[in-house]
C-alpha cells in the first residue's frame, strides 16, 4: 500500500475510506491522525456533476413573392444566416460531512473532466465527418463517474458550507406566447412545457417566428432563445467546429446553471444554485 502523504498534500491515488475498526488498540483518537498513519477525522466533502445534450439549429429568414403562390402550389425560399445550439442540461451539486471513517490521505481532489459523445447526423441528415474532440451537429457532453468533481478535506464548521443536494434541469430557450393577452391565462407562459418540444424538427422558427402547432396550449406559442450557444455564421459545416468549442460552451452552460438564467421544463426561470464552473478542468 502506498505510504500516506503529509497532512495538507494533494494525493494522486486512492480516495477510498478504509473503514477501520475504531476499537482496535493500534488506532489513535478519531479527531486526529492515528498511530498507523491513516487520517481519522471528520471530513468535508464537495461534489458536482454536469451533463448536457445539445442540437445545432438554424436561424434565418424566409422569402417569397406573390408569384411563388398559386392555386396549386407554394414555393418558399430561405437563407440560413446563423446556427446555434439548443441545450438540455442536468447539473447536480452537494456538500456534506463524513465522520467515523479513516482515510489514506488528509485531503483529496478528483478533477471534474468532460467527455464528448458527438454525432455526425441530426434529424436524419448527415453533415459529414466530425473531427475528434469537436461537437458536430448534435451530441452530449458529460462527466463520467471517474471524472465527477470530488473534493475532501478536514471539516471546519466555521468555514465550510453544507448544501443539500441541488439538481437543476434546464434549457437555453423558452416558449413565448404569440397570442393577445386576452386569449391567455394570467401569465404569459400558461402550461407551456419546454421539455416536450425538445424532439421537434421545427427549430427554424426560433428565428422566423413561424407559429408552432400546440393545440393544448393557450393560443399560439413561439420558441425564443435565452442564450446563443456556440454561434456559427452562415450555413453549418463540420469544418466550422473547433476543439475549443467544447470548453467555451461547457463553461457558458455552467455559468448559466449557477446564475439561474435559463428555464426549466415548465418554462419557469431556473433558480440559482451552488454549481461552480470554476471547477471545470481543461488541462492535459
Amino acid at each position: 500500500m502506498s505510504l500516506p502523504v503529509t497532512p495538507g498534500a494533494t494525493p494522486t491515488y486512492s480516495t477510498r475510506a478504509l473503514n477501520l475498526n475504531q476499537n482496535a488498540s493500534s488506532l489513535g483518537p478519531m479527531s486526529g491522525v492515528d498511530g498507523s498513519g491513516y487520517y481519522c477525522s471528520t471530513m468535508y466533502v464537495q461534489e458536482q456533476n454536469l451533463d448536457y445534450h445539445y442540437k445545432r439549429v438554424p436561424l434565418g429568414s424566409l422569402s417569397w413573392a406573390p408569384s411563388d403562390v398559386s392555386l396549386t402550389s407554394v414555393r418558399l425560399g430561405g437563407t440560413v444566416e446563423h446556427t446555434v445550439m439548443i441545450c438540455e442540461v442536468v447539473a447536480t451539486t452537494r456538500a456534506y460531512v463524513v465522520s467515523g471513517e479513516c482515510w489514506e490521505t488528509a485531503r483529496y481532489t478528483q478533477l471534474q473532466k468532460f467527455e464528448i459523445d458527438a454525432a455526425s447526423a441530426l434529424d436524419g441528415l448527415s453533415y459529414g465527418t466530425v473531427s475528434p474532440g469537436t461537437m458536430g451537429p448534435a451530441g452530449r457532453v458529460f462527466n463520467p463517474a471517474s471524472a465527477t468533481y470530488y473534493h475532501r478535506e478536514p471539516y471546519d464548521a466555521c468555514g465550510q458550507p453544507l448544501w443539500a443536494t441541488q439538481v437543476r434541469i434546464g434549457y437555453n430557450w423558452a416558449v413565448q406566447s404569440a397570442s393577445a393577452n386576452a386569449l391567455c391565462a394570467a401569465t404569459d407562459f400558461p402550461n407551456a412545457t419546454v421539455g416536450k418540444w425538445w424532439g421537434t424538427d421545427k427549430h427554424f422558427s426560433l428565428a422566423t417566428q413561424l407559429p408552432q402547432d400546440a393545440d393544448e396550449l393557450c393560443g399560439k406559442k413561439l420558441p425564443i432563445m435565452d442564450a446563443w450557444l456556440n454561434h456559427k455564421q452562415g450555413a453549418y459545416a463540420t469544418s466550422q467546429d473547433s476543439i475549443f468549442d467544447v470548453q467555451l460552451t461547457t463553461d457558458q452552460v455552467g455559468w448559466a446553471v449557477q446564475e439561474g438564467s435559463w428555464v426549466n421544463w415548465l418554462n419557469n426561470t431556473l433558480l440559482p444554485c451552488n454549481y461552480d464552473p470554476g471547477l471545470h478542468y481543461w488541462g492535459p
